[in-house]
């Protein structure tokens, strides 16, 4: 007898899950680090490219693609766990998601409270420091609700 028959929902593979949690968290934080760096540093990039600022961006990708790529596994191994006898609902992902993403936010804190560049940065304020880390915060929160959704195929149990 096949899934369908037995009336439980299709599944998606949990390889195609974890890269499109992946590919929108990294796709969003990329986008996010190319706004924070250019915001930060007052720079208007020349009209033919994006200078140095889409250069530390394209450089920092291996290491956040890497990042992302642990975390999301990590929230793929919590669910592999927990949904080994009922499949769990989406606020149970949304738990799993904080968790797995909690040690990357504060290392991003920390990060974004590491030096002065060398009194050449503009001076900033608590919210900006929290800014970055509450970000990568929210855009883990959606790739593990794109895990969730190729992995369960709709939205509802």
């Amino acid at each position: 007898m096949s899934r369908e028959t037995l009336g439980t929902p299709r599944q998606g593979s949990w390889l195609l899950a974890w890269l499109a949690g992946t590919l929108v968290t990294l796709g969003l934080t990329l986008t996010a680090l190319l706004l924070w760096i250019s915001a930060i540093s007052n720079s208007n990039p020349p009209a033919g490219g994006g200078g140095d600022t889409l250069m530390m961006t394209l450089y920092a990708a291996p290491y956040f693609a890497a990042g992302i790529g642990v975390t999301c596994f990590l929230v793929i191994t919590i669910m592999t766990l927990a949904d080994a006898r009922s499949p769990k609902p989406p606020a149970a992902w949304l738990l799993a998601g904080l968790f797995a993403n909690a040690p990357a936010a504060l290392v991003i804190w920390g990060l974004s409270n590491f030096g002065d560049c060398f009194n050449r940065c503009d001076k900033i304020d608590t919210l900006q420091t929290v800014a970055p880390s509450m970000c990568f915060y929210t855009f883990g929160i959606l790739g593990t609700l794109a895990i969730y959704r190729v992995r369960r195929g709709a939205w509802h149990q």
